[in-house]
């Protein structure tokens, strides 16, 4: 069975986590969908698959309730805030979270 949640530190990216998230429970259980998933955190199904897509961000409100169903620690809970909170920032020039994600990928490559 393969491990069911990357750890959160590694993506800077709060849709990349969720998206990740998604793939490992499909290959889990065949049957989980976007509707299970977006039923178990009390969310409308298209609004969860526009946010795995990068069509929209997360609702602020709906933090704990995917913390809780992700079963992320306190440390984990408040650093998925701070990504859900980043990828909402407004900047007029840049994405910031694509310019960390660039980042990493060039760490990653030194």
């Amino acid at each position: 069975m393969p491990k069911l949640t990357s750890r959160l530190q590694d993506f800077l990216d709060y849709r990349l986590f969720l998206l990740d998230f998604y793939r490992k429970k499909c290959e889990a259980n065949p049957h989980f969908s976007y509707r299970l998933f977006a039923s178990k955190v009390s969310m409308d199904t298209s609004q969860l698959h526009r946010i795995l897509n990068s069509k929209l961000h997360l609702p602020l409100e709906t933090i704990p309730r995917l913390a809780a169903y992700l079963e992320l620690d306190a440390e984990s809970t408040q650093h998925f805030e701070q990504l859900v909170r980043l990828g909402r920032a407004k900047f007029p020039s840049m994405n910031v979270t694509r310019e960390l994600q660039g980042a990493s990928d060039f760490k990653k490559a030194v």
